[in-house]
């Protein structure tokens, strides 16, 4: 059984899925309705998500130098499936500048732009908003315990929900 890879792409709003297939002579990377996937291109700002069917953990390593320079992402209206991809420490949420490039506050989850951080275990997910309220600016959790202090680390992926019909340009931090 093929542990397939979850790729989202922003702009559409779709999902694709691909794996790895080595079956009666064949073998290489497909979608999930058997079409080549081999060429397909993904964008190192994209995240990816692997649905583990076996038990255990799984290393993935990349190679290469790191990015110098901070990286410019679009994010669209809906969600946004993104990873820290070019960094080799963690990074608070308050250190994101996701507020500064436009990045919706609130007064609460229900109005506010959205960081949906997973568990490493990937059971669980733990929402986050930027509360925009006089005296009580900056991170917090959907139950409204301060959070930017949370680290997201080195390949971490989240989801950022973007409410407006409009997009923004956001620069990951470099280290």
């Amino acid at each position: 059984i093929a542990e397939p890879i979850l790729h989202f792409d922003a702009e559409t709003q779709q999902t694709r899925t691909y794996y790895y297939l080595s079956f009666s002579g064949m073998c290489g990377w497909v979608q999930f309705d058997y079409s080549p996937a081999s060429n397909v291109v993904i964008y190192p700002e994209q995240g990816l998500m692997i649905r583990r069917r076996t038990p255990g953990t799984l290393t993935l390593a990349s190679s290469g130098p790191l990015k110098q320079v901070a990286s410019t992402t679009y994010v669209f209206p809906g969600n946004n499936l993104l990873g820290v991809y070019n960094r080799a420490t963690p990074v608070r949420l308050d250190n994101l500048n996701l507020a500064a490039a436009g990045f919706a506050g609130g007064t609460s989850p229900d109005s506010a732009d959205l960081i949906r951080n997973f568990s490493p275990d990937g059971l669980s997910t733990t929402t986050y908003f930027y509360l925009n309220m006089t005296g009580f600016e900056g991170w917090y959790d959907i139950g409204y315990q301060p959070a930017g202090h949370v680290t997201l680390s080195p390949g971490a992926v989240f989801i950022l929900f973007r409410r407006s019909g409009t997009g923004l340009e956001w620069t990951l931090p470099a280290q």
